[in-house]
């Protein structure tokens, strides 16, 4: 009973040493709380604190730049003032202004025609300061002999139709001045000893809105005709236009290809025109000069040459970008695109400049949206050139 009584007593005490340690626990746990609470609060604090210092710091070094200023100015002000204090007058009469005794005569004519003549000989001094000032490209002497690259076409500007039409000229108006040029500009190729043997050809210019898109795609569109099996690859990852030119889809195309996720042979597009076969871009990559470089592209065009008898390159301009340059070694010549009265030599030297730097010939120029309807000097020339499209030249020239 003893014993019983004891286990009991051992029992309560142990409760009550156990619920005074669970409250002693508890109360230790909210002071940790209250403490991290506090912790926190006192971080924030000295965030703010830190924030605000590196304003006060700023705003301190402003004081003193001001300050510094403001001493400079204040140094100047009494040195110009005790300057103007010593200024003396040191204006004298050197002589007296004497009254003439008759009135001047002054000979009208002959200072009308002094007049005249210097004012003829600062109008042709001014315009050949103009003329010798604009470099803008306005004949093929300018490219032949400027620039030394060959003119290989001429392609008169398509007006009254829309980008779509103009990218498929040479298929929608066959008896077209435009489409002549382009036939033009395959015997040309076709005559040239650096361009007969190039069965992959990059379509380039030296700035944007030269014309090349309009150049390739009708370009391949004439081959075609010919029944020459052709590939247009649009290698614009930048600013893409064959989905435009030819109304097809742009889901997947180049880019995918060069990611690695699809065969080359699935994004190839056969257009209604027998013999082309056209590769649209895609979406947009982040890295285009890096894909345009991979190993992916290199065997795309590598197979592409095996499956195809001519495959031409709708690429970005050279300047700014690194894309055409970085397609270079892998292309067996560039077609080059000047847009007419817009292009300046200086730039296009340029730009040939650095793509000579490798080993890839360039073939040739084309000289795009040339107004014929202009007389005078070369354009002379060029309103010959279109008469001999006969009717449909006329026509066109009258649109223009």
């Amino acid at each position: 009973q003893q014993l019983a009584e004891l286990g009991v007593k051992l029992d309560k005490a142990c409760q009550l040493a156990a619920e005074g340690v669970s409250s002693r626990l508890a109360m230790a746990q909210s002071k940790e709380d209250a403490i991290r609470r506090e912790f926190s609060e006192q971080q924030k604090k000295a965030f703010e604190l830190d924030r605000k210092l590196l304003t006060y710091e700023e705003l301190l070094r402003n004081v003193e730049a001001d300050q510094a200023l403001y001493n400079s100015m204040l140094a100047r002000m009494k040195e110009t003032s005790v300057a103007g204090k010593l200024e003396t007058n040191n204006i004298r009469l050197v002589d007296t202004a004497a009254v003439p005794g008759a009135p001047f005569n002054i000979n009208r004519r002959r200072e009308t025609m002094q007049a005249a003549g210097l004012a003829l000989f600062l109008g042709i001094g001014l315009s050949f300061l103009l003329h010798f000032a604009d470099d803008r490209i306005r004949r093929s002497e300018d490219l032949e002999q400027g620039v030394g690259l060959p003119v290989l076409a001429i392609v008169p500007r398509i007006s009254g139709r829309t980008e779509t039409l103009r990218a498929r000229v040479t298929q929608e108006d066959r008896q077209s001045a435009a489409a002549e040029a382009f036939r033009t500009l395959r015997a040309s190729l076709v005559l040239s000893p650096a361009a007969r043997k190039a069965r992959l050809l990059m379509v380039t210019s030296a700035h944007p809105s030269a014309g090349k898109s309009l150049v390739s795609s009708n370009l391949a569109i004439v081959h075609a005709h010919n029944g020459i099996r052709t590939l247009l690859i649009d290698a614009d990852l930048r600013r893409p236009s064959l989905n435009r030119a030819f109304n097809v889809a742009c889901d997947t195309g180049l880019s995918h290809v060069l990611a690695g996720d699809v065969p080359w042979r699935d994004v190839v597009i056969a257009t209604p025109i027998e013999h082309l076969d056209i590769i649209t871009v895609g979406r947009i990559p982040p890295n285009p000069a890096e894909l345009l470089g991979s190993s992916e592209m290199h065997k795309l065009l590598h197979e592409a040459c095996e499956s195809y008898e001519k495959v031409f390159l709708d690429c970005p301009p050279i300047f700014g970008l690194s894309d055409p340059l970085v397609l270079l070694p892998q292309v067996d010549g560039v077609l080059f695109v000047v847009h007419f009265n817009k292009s300046r030599r200086r730039a296009v030297q340029q730009a040939v400049q650095k793509m000579r730097g490798g080993q890839t010939p360039i073939v040739g120029a084309v000289m795009n949206d040339v107004n014929l309807s202009r007389p005078g000097g070369y354009y002379y020339y060029y309103h010959q050139y279109s008469d001999y499209y006969g009717h449909y030249g006329k026509r066109d020239r009258k649109k223009t």
